[in-house]
């Protein structure tokens, strides 16, 4: 059974919480997390360019070879 004692206590630590600032509203963490992400993005768009360069090397060596229907296509 929830005493009066009992609510006062849940009655203050709601209005505790409630008080409390996120930390996500806070500029550095926001900041750091907006760098991780660009960073992120960043290494991403590095590694497919890396991937098409190395494409379309393998294709020209392949059409080199005689592989005449070697192609980059639309996927």
């Amino acid at each position: 059974a929830l005493t009066k004692g009992e609510l006062d206590r849940q009655k203050a630590l709601y209005t505790s919480a409630a008080g409390a600032a996120s930390p996500f509203d806070t500029k550095p963490i926001v900041d750091a997390q907006q760098q991780s992400t660009n960073a992120i993005v960043s290494a991403l768009g590095a590694q497919s360019q890396s991937a098409n360069d190395n494409t379309a090397k393998i294709l020209a060596a392949l059409q080199a070879q005689g592989w005449r229907n070697a192609r980059m296509g639309n996927y």
